[in-house]
């Protein structure tokens, strides 16, 4: 048996795009946010862990980089990511 080489992480959202399509994957994405959210409202009442956590995070790392696949938006998250950045900073540096 051939061992085939691993995608890239850009590649293999790109192919689970083409696969499930856009509105799935659309659909999926809040279905992983709204699960991260769950794991964060229940860890607040100390009834789920950190890696329970963890994974929901990594499931919406994936899902937020088909996001920014779908909807062409690279360069413009990379601008308000940049701001955004701008803004804590200004916040976290005044006492």
């Amino acid at each position: 048996m051939e061992k085939r080489e691993s995608m890239t992480r850009q590649e293999l959202c790109r192919a689970a795009i083409s696969k499930f399509g856009k509105e799935a994957q659309t659909r999926k994405a809040v279905e992983e946010l709204t699960e991260l959210s769950l794991a964060l409202q229940h860890s607040a009442k100390g009834k789920t862990s950190y890696d329970n956590i963890s994974e929901e995070i990594a499931d919406v790392r994936f899902m937020l980089d088909q996001l920014e696949i779908m909807y062409d938006a690279a360069g413009r998250v990379e601008y308000w990511s940049q701001e955004k950045h701008k803004r804590l900073e200004t916040i976290v540096s005044h006492k």
